[in-house]
Parts: C-alpha cells; structure tokens; sequence
C-alpha cells in the first residue's frame, strides 16, 4: 500500500502553466435545445442542428488551437470545457493560440444568420502557473496531473464570469506574460481584483488579458484609469469615495466590475475588515 501511495503522489513537479476554459451559456443552450428551440434550422452543410453538432463546432471553432500542435502540451476534455497544461517556457505560444481561438470564434458568430444566434460561441478562461506532478493512476491506466495550480486554476476559470472577463489570469502568469502583451498592439491588461479564492488561504491579484477582437475591448481599455483610482480608495479604506468611483466606471463604460465593487463598499462600510486586512476581497464575505 505504502508503494502505491508513493506511486500515486510522486515527489517530482515541474513548474508549468495551468489552464481552464469553459464554454459560456452552455447549460441555457442546451435546454433551448431540448425543449425544441432550433428545430428545423439548418447548419451550413445542410444537416439539422443538434447540441452534438454545436459542440463539435466548439471544438473545431475555438478549442482545438489549445491543445494540438505542442507535443509538450497535457490536455482533457471535460464536457464542453478543457484543462491545457502547458510548459512554463510556451508562454508566448499560449498567448498566440488564445489570440488565434478568439479571432476564430469572433469570426464565427459574426458568420451566423439571425436564426442561430442564440448558438454563439462564448468561452471564459483561468490561467495560473505553478507546480506540477503527473502520475498514472492503476485503476485507469491514465497520466494524470496533480497539484494546487490545477484547483486554482478552475477557481480562477468560474470567477471569470462574474467578472465579465474572457482572460482572467493570476498575477504570477501576469508576470510570464507581461513582456509579450505590452510589446504586441493586439493585446493589453487591467488589474481586475485582489482576492482569496475559494479554499485558498492566501491572497492572489487577478488580472484580464485584453485581446483587440473582442467588441469590448476599447472600453476596458479606456477604463483603467478610473478603475485605478477607485481601487486605490478602496484599498485605503475609503468605501465612500471608491464607490462614487466604481458607480463611475458602471455608467461610463457599463463594465460589471464596477458594480459588483461598489456593492463591496457598501459591505465593507457596514462591516469594516478586520485589523491588519491586507487588502483582499475573501469569498466568505457577506
């Protein structure tokens, strides 16, 4: 027994990137098409459309740039989503195949007639880095990986959404990447949070990779400036000020953020931190 746990959980990791990317809206599409609303459409060949169909164009579509054309690559499917695990030196190869998936997907929900547009293709992304162990369990006879950068990264993946964020990525792939999105005009960034993630107990700074296909993209770029400022408040403290500014942000660009850390301060003013608060937004808080 005590071999097998040896086996099961080697000691050996290896630095690597970590990702997840979830298709967006899947649930709702999927009882759209169970309760009948796509009968009789039709797709470009010809053939009925069918969630089977849909999620084959996913793939083909978007997913597929993630996982093939690196022989060092570790991928799984899991439904309508994917995990890459990615050595920490393809940071650069990671950042063109995300480029390259959303210029796809843009381009194919530009393509749909109005009839299939509740079949656009929309998907979130969690990417963080740390370490890796990969390990073939016996009771499947499959590699698999295992380590705390994998749960982080599903955690960071589920926040994107609530963050209208395509691109969350933690600070420490912020810093694998920061040289290649500030020297390439197609890509930007903005600090999005300060938070624990569920489970963790250390604090990590979020932020987006803003990528030029994506329509919103100008205006989370011409929002950093104010978002910067409210945040600064925010962490100092001032709830009343940070929030006159978060609402800003809301009305002047209509960014979710704004509004889910304008609700914080209102939190936060009625139920200040505790002492020594060191800046972060924990899930447990009400």
């Amino acid at each position: 027994m005590r071999g097998e746990t040896e086996q099961l959980f080697p000691d050996q990791q290896t630095e690597r990137i970590t990702m997840f990317c979830d298709l967006r809206n899947s649930t709702e599409i999927l009882m759209n098409f169970e309760e009948g609303r796509f009968d009789g459409l039709a797709s470009p060949s010809e053939e009925d459309v069918s969630y089977g169909g849909f999620i084959r164009d996913v793939h083909e579509t978007s997913y597929q740039e993630l996982y093939l054309g690196d022989e060092h690559t570790y991928a799984e499917i899991y439904g309508d989503g994917v995990m890459g695990i990615f050595p920490h030196d393809n940071t650069r190869y990671l950042v063109g195949n995300l480029y390259r998936l959303t210029k796809r997907m843009r381009r194919y929900n530009d393509a749909l007639t109005p009839e299939r547009v509740g079949l656009t293709i929309d998907i979130g992304f969690g990417i963080t880095v740390g370490l890796v162990a990969f390990t073939r369990y016996p009771f499947d006879d499959r590699v698999h990986p295992v380590g705390q950068c994998i749960h982080a990264a599903a955690r960071i993946e589920a926040l994107s959404k609530v963050y209208g964020a395509r691109v969350l990525i933690s600070e420490t792939f912020f810093n694998f990447a920061k040289g290649i999105i500030a020297t390439d005009p197609r890509f930007s960034h903005r600090f999005v949070d300060r938070i624990v993630l569920k489970g963790f107990r250390k604090p990590t700074n979020l932020f987006e990779i803003l990528i030029d296909n994506d329509p919103r993209f100008p205006l989370k770029r011409d929002s950093r400036e104010l978002y910067g400022q409210a945040v600064a408040k925010f962490q100092s403290r001032d709830w009343a000020g940070a929030g006159r500014l978060f609402d800003q942000v809301t009305k002047e660009f209509g960014l979710e953020m704004g509004a889910i850390m304008s609700s914080r301060c209102a939190i936060f003013a009625a139920h200040p931190p505790e002492p020594g608060w060191d800046r972060a937004w924990r899930m447990s808080y009400r």
